[in-house]
């Protein structure tokens, strides 16, 4: 049943580049969704990695809490959406910031 079910899921492939500061985090971030065992180092210090989530909100989700630490190349609507997000706490921060007594 595990098998089936395990099987059965939707696969959602994910480009990502992730600084270096932040590829020894890469395990406990993204524990079993790497599709290579060993990120590919770029020019710039950076690694290209392809994971792999269950939807584009799962990925989402898991990939905000790395902050500037990634960069979503891949699916443009993932990307999209996280561009989406980041503008949207800016401009909370912002808007709280320029209100009297802060």
């Amino acid at each position: 049943w595990c098998a089936r079910q395990e099987a059965g899921r939707s696969a959602y492939p994910v480009t990502i580049r992730v600084a270096p500061g932040f590829v020894p985090w890469l395990p406990v971030y993204f524990a079993g969704r790497m599709t290579a065992e060993s990120p590919v180092p770029e020019s710039d210090g950076w690694h290209r990695v392809e994971l792999s989530f269950e939807s584009l909100h799962a990925a989402r989700d898991r990939l905000l809490d790395c902050g500037g630490g990634v960069e979503v190349l891949a699916p443009l609507a993932l990307r999209k959406s996280m561009l989406d997000y980041a503008d949207q706490i800016v401009k909370r921060y912002r808007a709280e910031s320029n209100r009297p007594g802060r």
